[in-house]
């Protein structure tokens, strides 16, 4: 399960179709009969910007409208995926399908690619805003097919300490709302510490309690959830995602341009990367985190830690 570290606290602590254009790289306008043009552009598969907040519109006398996020401190215009479309009032975004997928005023989740400054990257109908991202809504995280085993809460404790245990040969484990754990096994390592380590996990016996056993109100076992597990395979190993987390902080460039706007840092297993949140994301530190870590690294919007 994901863990976080707050840079309060200073304690220890889990997307998307997107793309980056390169700078200089314009994007094409995207517009429905009765709509406005937007930014849209063609998207890839790296995430690096997760942009958690307010979806914002301001449609202009050219029949341009320009959508962009805002959350704390951070305000980034947004070039949406090729297809999409903006009408009415208030205004709301379309997908490809033709489906509403956010509303101005209304919260919205985008994940993207490196943040640029909007001088390198422009955006159709956008201006009075520093920079631009090449992203889109953020989809649910990855879900193996589960079995059909029900195992407890208990059950799944057993499995995350196995995971744990094994960092070179498993990528993580996360659940789902529907309740369906996901766990990852990292390509590229050991087999037969692999298939070894699955082995133990699926050996695990059920505790999760039949249906037609009513707990004591109040007990433990009134708690259980139903939990049904499945496998994938990923590209990174818990190794060495921690081998990353672990130079977050103690990268001096880096840390300069985050300054005081870091708020928590962790390993964001479900996407594969380090998540560093911030309260204020700018390009410099979108470009700095690309050069320092590559694509181990996603920037969010987080809210800063209040003192209690």
């Amino acid at each position: 399960m994901p863990k976080w570290r707050s840079a309060a606290a200073q304690g220890i602590g889990a997307i998307a179709l997107i793309a980056v254009l390169s700078p200089g790289c314009g994007a094409n306008h995207g517009a429905s009969s009765d709509g406005y043009r937007i930014a849209v552009a063609p998207h890839d598969s790296e995430l690096l910007t997760d942009l958690d907040g307010t979806l914002n519109a301001r449609v202009n006398s050219d029949g341009t409208a320009c959508l962009w996020i805002t959350s704390q401190q951070t305000s980034i215009a947004v070039i949406w995926p090729t297809g999409f479309s903006a009408r009415g009032n208030p205004v709301g975004l379309f997908d490809e399908r033709g489906s509403r997928v956010g509303t101005a005023g209304g919260h919205l989740e985008v994940g993207a690619g490196q943040v640029r400054s909007i001088e390198s990257q422009p955006v159709t109908g956008c201006t009075g805003l520093n920079a631009s991202v090449v992203g889109g809504p953020l989809p649910p995280m990855p879900e193996a097919k589960p079995g059909t085993q029900i195992y407890s809460n208990q059950d799944i404790g057993d499995m995350v300490n196995i995971v744990n245990s094994n960092p070179d040969v498993f990528g993580g484990l996360w659940g789902t709302p529907d309740h369906v754990i996901t766990i990852a096994i990292a390509a590229g390592g050991d087999m037969n510490r692999a298939n070894g380590a699955r082995a133990q996990i699926e050996a695990i016996k059920s505790t999760y309690l039949p249906q037609d056993h009513t707990p004591s109100p109040g007990s433990l076992e009134a708690t259980y959830v139903a939990w049904r597990v499945g496998f994938i395979t990923t590209d990174r190993s818990l190794l060495k995602l921690n081998a990353v987390l672990s130079r977050v902080t103690s990268t001096q460039a880096f840390m300069k341009d985050v300054g005081n706007h870091l708020v928590s840092w962790g390993l964001n297993t479900p996407r594969q990367a380090v998540s560093v949140g911030l309260d204020l994301i700018t390009p410099v530190m979108s470009e700095d985190a690309q050069a320092k870590f590559g694509g181990w690294v996603v920037l969010e919007t987080a809210s800063p830690v209040t003192p209690a």
